[in-house]
């Protein structure tokens, strides 16, 4: 960043700062995600040398914004993740980027709103998560005013996502003597948690490498007087789909987990084999299957036209594993006794108490189908059928994306205790790193999994 020049530093000072005879310090205890951050007050005025240590690092100040008599100079905006955007994005890459988009857009959109009221705001990334959006007044209001004026800006701005919140600084009508009320970080500066810079953006809301024309140039307004938002305009109706031919066929979905509950023939087999039912079992849950247990699965469910479907969709969901079907398999199904000598281990771990008499002379997986192991095609799933495993796999879904979150949470906390966030595994490197104020756990393999 360029350097500010002596009227530079005088102009920060009456542009950011707030009450007489105070300002406030970012301290820093620890290191990595643990590590704490706070303020303290130090009851010493701001001034353009203390400026200049912000400035170059050494320092990272705030500002108490409501002003003895309480006056206040600044209406500040913060756009900030709330608490559970915060915990949702934990150590998720695709979900912490979405929610850096989010505010990006937000502090952009609030931006274009403040100006429509006829004040001239300064957006700044704060250098942590958020965006502050600094209006300097004109006139010293009373902090109350600025207050009321801050939330009917607020009220009249178009809606936030759901993630989002804004808090309006001040926060307080009234500091009392010997009060201080709540402060807000300076700009330019660098968040001691994060290491980054607090950055003044341009209009594209990218972070401006010389910062001081923009602020030389930067003027007070009065404080806009608060309306009633308009009415939305009335959004038009979209126009109706065109409907389909009455004789177009029903395109049959893509084999899917839900499939191994809904389809009748692949039910009655997960119900009467535990031995198979394990295999598929294990291979949904740990997206693995070994090559005796494919095998298993290629001469058992491979001779039904639905069961093809089932090997191939394991298949492409389970790494290393040569599972590719055409046509369902022709002759005999592999045999109970068979099954028993390529997969011991699985057998053995079930409690298999098949029986099977009379002219079962030959036990095997597809006699628990009772001869519909004949039927040329599949019969057909209903749709009660497969509404109902479509809302087990949802739950299922549900319940594994909150075991994957804490689970990532628990990672990228152990993974920030380790020299350089980083962890070598057997099947690659486990890395955690801080992007803007959020930990982002990141994998990169080794090759193939």
């Amino acid at each position: 960043m360029p350097g500010a020049s002596p009227a530079d530093l005088l102009r920060f000072v009456d542009q950011f700062g707030g009450r007489a005879g105070v300002h406030a310090r970012q301290w820093l205890r620890g290191a990595g995600q643990r590590a704490e951050v706070g303020w303290s007050p130090v009851h010493t005025p701001l001034v353009p040398d203390l400026v200049q240590a912000h400035l170059d690092g050494g320092l990272t100040l705030g500002s108490y914004l409501v002003r003895h008599g309480d006056r206040c100079a600044q209406l500040v905006l913060d756009v900030d993740a709330s608490p559970e955007a915060l915990e949702r994005a934990w150590g998720h890459p695709e979900r912490a980027r979405a929610l850096r988009e989010e505010l990006h857009r937000a502090g952009l959109l609030l931006r274009d709103h403040l100006r429509e009221r006829g004040l001239h705001p300064l957006l700044v990334d704060s250098g942590f998560k958020g965006r502050h959006l600094w209006c300097l007044l004109d006139g010293e209001p009373t902090a109350a005013d600025v207050r009321a004026a801050g939330h009917a800006l607020l009220h009249q701005a178009p809606p936030l996502p759901p993630g989002l919140s804004v808090e309006v600084f001040p926060k307080q009508d009234h500091v009392p003597a010997g009060g201080l009320g709540n402060l807000v970080k300076l700009p330019l500066g660098v968040h001691l948690r994060s290491g980054r810079r607090s950055a003044l953006l341009d209009e594209a809301g990218q972070p401006l490498p010389d910062p001081w024309p923009t602020l030389r140039a930067l003027r007070r307004t009065p404080l806009p007087a608060g309306r009633a938002r308009s009415a939305p305009a009335p959004v038009p109706l979209p126009e109706p789909e065109p409907a389909l031919p009455a004789d177009a066929a029903d395109p049959a979905p893509p084999f899917c987990e839900a499939d191994f509950d809904a389809m009748p023939r692949l039910v009655a087999l997960r119900r009467g084999c535990p031995v198979l039912r394990e295999v598929i079992d294990q291979a949904l849950s740990t997206l693995r299957i070994e090559a005796e247990a494919a095998v298993v699965l290629e001469h058992s469910l491979g001779h039904l036209a639905e069961g093809v479907e089932a090997v191939n969709y394991l298949g492409r969901i389970c790494g290393g594993t040569p599972l590719r079907m055409g046509s369902p398999h022709r002759g005999s199904v592999i045999s109970c006794a068979r099954i028993r000598q390529r997969i011991p281990h699985v057998a053995q771990s079930v409690p298999c108490t098949c029986k099977f008499e009379g002219e079962h002379r030959y036990p095997h997986p597809l006699v628990h189908l009772g001869g519909a192991e004949l039927q040329p095609e599949p019969p057909p799933a209903l749709l009660e059928d497969r509404v109902a495993a479509l809302g087990r796999l949802e739950a299922r879904l549900r319940r594994l994306e909150s075991e994957r979150d804490g689970l990532r949470r628990h990672v990228a906390d152990r993974l920030a205790r380790l020299p350089g966030g980083r962890l070598v595994a057997p099947e690659g490197t486990w890395t955690v790193e801080d992007v803007d104020g959020l930990p982002v756990v990141r994998f990169e393999g080794k090759g193939p999994a």
